[in-house]
């Protein structure tokens, strides 16, 4: 088990695979039940996280400018140790979710 806290949030994290974890696995051999995770942040250095990430070899598997739950802004998408997707997502540009074109 790992344990992420995000703010005052904590997300828990099983790997599936050692015996204390299967109870996290699903039901269906393979499956999966979510596509990804979005963390919300507060504004931060876009190439200051590249480099935070990359000193810590995790690969950046996305970067995105989308929309989302709260509006336009810039992701980035990568692995926990597990496989599972995980998007961190800096604050929104246009909250109500005009783009920029």
């Amino acid at each position: 088990m790992e344990q992420v806290w995000c703010g005052s949030s904590l997300i828990v994290l099983w790997d599936v695979t050692d015996p204390g974890g299967r109870k996290a696995a699903p039901s269906v051999v393979g499956g999966r039940n979510v596509d990804h995770i979005c963390i919300a942040t507060t504004p931060f250095d876009h190439e200051a996280l590249r480099t935070h990430l990359e000193d810590h070899g995790v690969t950046i598997i996305q970067e995105a400018y989308h929309g989302g739950a709260r509006g336009m802004g810039h992701s980035f998408y990568i692995h926990d140790p597990f496989g599972n997707k995980i998007e961190i997502k800096g604050p929104v540009d246009y909250p109500d979710g005009r783009s920029r074109d």
